[in-house]
């Protein structure tokens, strides 16, 4: 009897932790493709650019960089921009991105212009758009109002479960 449930125990035990394992590694395998389009203000007129489409309408880009990989394993590829809409709206555009994928993938705005540590994607200013809505695609993130666009200096794809930066983007 008691050695029936401390197998009992094991299994469910094994099974809990099978499943939070693959839970935490399987993005690491697996691919999610968005291709939002550009927003009204921005698509109008758009042609065809290097690295994607790009908005040919006489809305200037305010600040923009390219996604670069963290390290070895992290890596990360696409465009960044950021946007004004009108009525002063601001929006982060993500084109043509390809990242590694990984557990809750957060897109943030960092007054660090190259952050290699959480300390530093985190200094002052720092803002969280939200979830990475894939990490293959084109997407647009709105930037709430109270953010200082003057402070943020990059932008970058992290990982909340682990504290990890998967890419980040300079913005110029």
């Amino acid at each position: 009897m008691k050695r029936r449930l401390v197998i009992m125990a094991a299994v469910v035990i094994l099974g809990a932790m099978g499943f939070l394992g693959w839970h935490l590694i399987s993005p690491l395998f697996l691919s999610n493709r968005v291709v939002e389009a550009l927003p009204a203000g921005l698509a109008a007129s758009s042609t065809p650019g290097a690295g994607g489409t790009q908005p040919a309408t006489g809305v200037p880009a305010i600040k923009k960089g390219n996604l670069k990989d963290a390290d070895g394993f992290h890596k990360g590829s696409g465009e960044v921009a950021v946007y004004r809409l009108s009525g002063g709206k601001l929006l982060l555009r993500l084109e043509s991105i390809n990242v590694t994928n990984g557990p809750d993938l957060h897109v943030y705005l960092s007054a660090h212009p190259n952050p290699a540590t959480s300390a530093e994607v985190h200094q002052p200013g720092y803002a969280d758009l939200g979830k990475l809505k894939a990490n293959q695609g084109s997407q647009n993130y709105d930037i709430a109002a109270g953010v200082e666009l003057s402070a943020i200096r990059s932008v970058v794809i992290y990982c909340q479960p682990f504290s990890v930066i998967f890419s980040t983007a300079t913005l110029e």
